[in-house]
């Protein structure tokens, strides 16, 4: 093991008591700073870049969420491989944040985040990837690894990888706020990509769900006219009637219901029902006259 202690070794005489230190905290608050000052000292006053490592994974395992002691941890090993000509250590950085993360759940995200950070830096576009799905899978409604697994998700063929995973994860949500967040987002990928009437099937469930939830019954009805679906459409806006008690809406409703008829559907007399409803509604409403 390489010691470069200037003279008689004292340099690393001192690990022992460093080591003792960065022990000695319970409050991960206070361990973290002493553990990455005892992996400072034995990486930079000693050169024992093994035992740096060690105080490397029990920094990670302690500081997962703390975005500013990560990023020392970072620095640290960055500096150590440019030093060595190589990318060890950070590949051992990038496993030490997945050890940390394995059963955090939801906490460990910001480690899977920084592992995929690190693998896009060496290269490995894919791997960054998998630690980025890995993040989703562990927190299905953290914004910011699905936001990560999207940017990593180039192309048709990356956004459908993303909707069988958000597919999956709607199988197991036991929960229904998640379920509902996992419909919006796999329907907004679905329009997406052009695929209208699935988004629409999808925006269908959702509703199904949550019955209240007026952006996605809007969705829907958009979802429906893009595909050309235009029975369906119909009686989604009928069943949108049926719920409302704005008057308003349902007069804007109605309006969207006659033109359905008597644009697509040509059906002038169902069309013409629509609209003697809109004047009973609004007997002054210009577009019914």
């Amino acid at each position: 093991m390489p010691v470069l202690a200037a003279t008689t070794g004292r340099a690393a005489d001192l690990l022992p008591a460093l080591d003792k230190r960065a022990n000695s905290f319970s409050n991960p608050a206070e361990a973290v700073p002493a553990v990455l000052r005892a992996a400072r000292y034995a990486a930079s006053n000693v050169g024992d870049a093994e035992a740096a490592m060690r105080y490397v994974r029990k920094a990670t395992s302690l500081a997962h969420g703390d975005a500013a002691a990560l990023g020392e941890i970072e620095t640290l090993v960055t500096g150590m491989d440019e030093a060595a000509g190589g990318d060890t250590l950070r590949r051992v950085l990038i496993a030490s944040y997945r050890e940390t993360a394995e059963f955090a759940g939801a906490k460990g995200v910001p480690a899977l985040l920084r592992a995929a950070d690190l693998l896009k830096g060496l290269g490995d576009v894919a791997e960054a990837r998998a630690a980025v799905e890995q993040a989703t899978r562990n927190a299905p409604l953290d914004e910011s690894a699905y936001r990560a697994l999207l940017a990593l998700s180039e192309g048709d063929e990356g956004k459908q990888q993303v909707d069988k995973l958000l597919a999956d994860l709607i199988d197991d949500a036991l929960d229904a706020t998640v379920a509902a967040a996992l419909y919006r987002r796999r329907g907004e990928l679905l329009v997406a990509l052009g695929k209208h009437g699935e988004a629409a099937d999808i925006y269908q469930q959702l509703v199904t769900l949550d019955s209240h939830n007026q952006p996605a019954r809007e969705a829907l009805l958009v979802s429906l006219q893009a595909a050309e679906r235009y029975q369906d459409l119909t009686m989604a806006i009928e069943g949108d009637l049926r719920r409302s008690n704005d008057a308003a809406h349902k007069l804007a409703l109605r309006k969207r219901l006659a033109a359905i008829w008597e644009g697509p559907l040509d059906n002038r007399f169902e069309a013409l029902d629509v609209w003697k409803q809109v004047l009973r509604e609004s007997p002054r409403d210009q577009e019914a006259l």
